[in-house]
């Protein structure tokens, strides 16, 4: 994000550049408030996903915000999603069938509750999935980060008023299939998750490690049962954030570094630490200038390298978006060191909330997806959903029993409806005055249909009972 351009006080900053760090285009994205971006992922088709939040449209104090543009910065389309409380996205991901999923933040009530939300690719809501703590003294749940697996099933992770790590698993059309914790003793904060190419997942964060916090790592097998845990780091404090599985099997792990850092007082570094899938550690480096630098996010590059993104200090003062560029070995061309990174196993378990008498949880939180058209199904033979962008086109859409009806002029437009997973179960063109789409085939649950002519746009939500 950015407060030197753009339209309001803060809005979301893309900066593109060429393999060698070179800039190739920059992007202000916002309205009249405040616009922050969380998380910039790529599709697969040269598209860029950003997600986080906005207090300049939507539904509440502020909405979780989410818009995609094209190989060149241009906007493609923008939502925003909430209630009329206050919603924001820490994290997006694309899914195995091209579309998305979001995680992130939702307050409730006197709490905070975390949520989750799937689109097609367009951003049109297929679930969204909440929940919130409920108990003496917890009432914070945040989720920072969210994995798919080859089944298409979700792991949600996140916390519970930064004392333990909390995990909800889904089924591809969001029906909750477990949630429980992970007892990592003295956890702190920061959770990254990713699905391992051998099955099972590997997380990072941070927890105390007595004299001070460490990065840590945890090795889960397909059934969130803990491999192993172990912690990184020197005397000072580590923090860890983002964690990549390598080509060969092998993981990094970014964050920041005091132990090894600067030389100013309390400032850091950006550390990156290279493990086997053992945890052993394979090396270690930092990156930084004597002012204050920190990682962010880490990526493998084609050759093998490594692309660190974060922020520094180290230019004028202010903060400024940190690139480095490094090897397969994490040799970069300077400002680098090699810290002697010491490890020790952690002891962690895995228990479920439905199990934890101080624990409930409340499922089922409604968001409500704004920018464009969709609400929940209705009484057969009644008229359904709001068309985009509020405009009146000359047709409508009508549910009856055993079909979905298009009624009034259309233009040979294209239908496309998605499953609650966004796989696609029918594709169709319009006819000139009425289209008829047998349901009978479709199995229970909420679809999604969308029109699109050259003139007119409409997604619509049904369920079939």
């Amino acid at each position: 994000s950015t407060v030197s351009y753009g339209a309001g006080a803060t809005d979301v900053y893309l900066i593109r550049v060429d393999t060698n760090g070179d800039t190739l285009w920059t992007g202000a994205y916002g309205g009249a408030g405040n616009e922050v971006a969380r998380a910039v992922r790529a599709m697969p088709n040269g598209d860029w996903i950003v997600a986080g939040l906005t207090d300049g449209s939507g539904a509440g104090g502020y909405d979780a915000l989410l818009f995609r543009v094209d190989a060149a910065g241009e906007l493609l389309w923008s939502r925003t999603y909430g209630r009329s409380s206050s919603d924001a996205f820490r994290t997006a991901e694309p899914t195995n069938d091209g579309g998305l999923v979001m995680v992130g933040s939702s307050v409730i009530g006197s709490g905070t509750g975390m949520f989750a939300a799937r689109t097609t690719a367009d951003g049109d809501t297929l679930w969204t999935y909440g929940c919130k703590l409920i108990g003496p003294s917890l009432v914070s749940m945040n989720s920072y980060s969210v994995a798919e697996n080859g089944a298409g099933e979700f792991l949600i992770l996140g916390d519970a008023n930064n004392l333990s790590v909390c995990y909800n698993f889904l089924a591809p059309d969001g029906v909750p299939i477990t949630s429980g914790q992970l007892g990592l003793q003295n956890y702190v904060g920061g959770i990254d998750v990713i699905s391992v190419s051998t099955g099972g997942y590997m997380v990072v964060g941070t927890t105390d490690g007595g004299a001070a916090l460490d990065m840590f790592a945890m090795r889960l097998n397909e059934d969130l049962n803990p491999i192993w845990t172990k912690r990184y780091g020197g005397p000072q404090t580590e923090y860890g954030v983002s964690v990549k599985e390598t080509t060969n099997g092998d993981f990094v792990i970014m964050g920041s570094t005091y132990s090894f850092a600067g030389a100013e007082n309390d400032s850091a570094d950006v550390y990156l630490v290279r493990i086997d899938t053992t945890g052993a550690v394979l090396w270690s480096r930092t990156y930084g200038s004597a002012r204050h630098e920190v990682g962010e996010y880490v990526l493998q590059t084609p050759d093998g390298g490594f692309i660190l993104a974060g922020t520094s200090l180290g230019f004028d003062g202010n903060r400024d978006v940190l690139l480095i560029k490094v090897d397969a070995d994490g040799h970069a061309e300077c400002l680098e060191s090699t810290p002697p990174t010491a490890t020790a196993a952690v002891n962690a378990s895995r228990t479920s909330l439905n199990r934890t008498s101080s624990i409930g949880c409340s499922m089922g939180v409604p968001l409500i997806a704004r920018g464009h058209g969709g609400d929940a199904g209705q009484p057969c033979g009644t008229a359904i959903g709001v068309p985009e962008g509020g405009a009146s086109p000359p047709f409508i859409w009508l549910q009856r029993e055993g079909e979905l009806v298009l009624s009034g002029s259309c233009k040979q437009g294209a239908i496309t409806i998605h499953d609650a997973t966004g796989r696609v179960v029918v594709q169709l063109r319009a006819q000139d005055k009425e289209t008829r789409i047998p349901l009978a085939a479709q199995a229970a649950g909420a679809y999604l249909v969308r029109y699109q002519d050259g003139v007119h746009s409409s997604v619509h939500r049904f369920v079939c009972p």
